[in-house]
Order: C-alpha cells, then structure tokens, then sequence
C-alpha cells in the first residue's frame, strides 16, 4: 500500500511563486532528482510526467539525466518510436 504525506503551502506562497501546486510538485521532484534523492524514475512518477516529458524537461533546463540509449531502447518499443525520440536518444548518447 502507497502511503502518501500531504505538505501544506500558504496560498500566498504560490500566489508570489506564481505556481499552482503541481507546478510545485514538479519543481520538488526536478530539484530532488537533481540533488541524487531521487532515482529518475521515481522523480518523474513524483511530477506526474512521462518518461519522455521528465527527460525533455530536465535536458531543457540542462539536467542531465543517467538514462542511456539502452534504456531508453526498452522503454519505446520501435512501433511507438518518432523523431522526438530519436532526437532525445541522440542527446543522450552524446
């Protein structure tokens, strides 16, 4: 069973972040991850993101991830591979 612990925010807090809670989430798990606290995987199930749009996000803000090609190969069956994919697999091989 999923324990899950609520964290309170003034609402004045995400007024002048300008941030909605799940922004914040996101923002938790991106700097968690970041800070080696978080394995990728479980970072990105914290910001309700997609293994494709947790990667795109943290390469946009120049995060690098430990993904690798061999993973990535894995996770997107060639059936559902697209140029975005190829495009991320080619940052990541780098």
């Amino acid at each position: 069973m999923s324990l899950t612990v609520a964290i309170e925010i003034p609402q004045e807090v995400l007024h002048a972040a300008r941030m909605t809670p799940e922004e914040v989430k996101r923002e938790l798990a991106v700097l968690l991850f970041q800070q080696g606290k978080l394995s990728f995987g479980k970072a990105r199930e914290m910001a309700g993101m997609t293994v494709w749009t947790f990667q795109q996000l943290l390469g946009s803000r120049g995060i690098r991830s430990i993904m690798r090609w061999q993973t990535m190969k894995k996770i997107w069956p060639p059936s559902k591979r697209s140029d975005a994919y190829e495009d991320c697999a080619q940052r990541l091989a780098r």
